[in-house]
């Protein structure tokens, strides 16, 4: 009710509203951890002593599961260095200003709000898709969401009906390629929301 209250009246940015909650609940859990305890799985209560099973709860963590520094720092690397060239490839062939650069830099703070689900990163999406940057019209994006809720797949795929339908409607490749625009449009928003 609060976050709606803040959205709806005080015009809150909806990245704020999810910072504001993760920082609520990291003080409650740090400050208040009886108020904020979570419950006991409802599996817990019916074991009366340990299953046998091929990985449980007491099995050693294999050799390819367990942390290693040097691998985190790998995958992290990978994931940056793919990230930056694909953004650097994208502002130095068409610009900081262009719709295909915007779209990358736009779905790359989207899927840093994924965390809590397809259903509470797409109102932002929604706001900076149709009002920000004008990819689509709100209809549009309500037939986005229905064919979303009605395909087989998670939510977060409305992605791509974004970009397509953006990269159609803002010519990014010029008035005679509107499906090619549509079609790397979709791709650019696939690739910096899933990297």
């Amino acid at each position: 009710a609060l976050s709606f209250l803040a959205m709806a009246v005080f015009n809150v940015p909806f990245p704020a509203i999810l910072l504001g909650a993760a920082v609520l609940g990291w003080v409650g859990m740090r400050w208040l951890p009886h108020i904020f305890q979570a419950a006991p799985p409802s599996h817990a209560a019916k074991t009366d002593g340990v299953v046998d099973a091929l990985i449980g709860d007491h099995s050693p963590i294999p050799r390819h599961a367990r942390f290693s520094r040097r691998r985190t720092l790998l995958t992290v690397a990978t994931g940056l260095g793919l990230w930056s060239g694909a953004m650097a490839l994208l502002w130095g062939t068409l610009g900081p200003a262009h719709d295909l650069s915007l779209m990358g830099w736009f779905f790359t703070k989207a899927a840093l709000l994924t965390f809590g689900g397809a259903y509470a990163v797409l109102p932002y999406v929604v706001q900076g898709g149709v009002e920000h940057y004008e990819w689509l019209s709100a209809t549009q994006m309500m037939d986005g969401l229905a064919l979303g809720e009605t395909t087989p797949g998670p939510l977060i795929m409305v992605v791509a009906f974004v970009g397509f339908v953006g990269g159609w409607t803002k010519e990014v490749l010029g008035p005679d390629l509107l499906l090619g625009g549509g079609v790397l449009a979709a791709s650019i928003v696939t690739f910096f929301t899933f990297l």
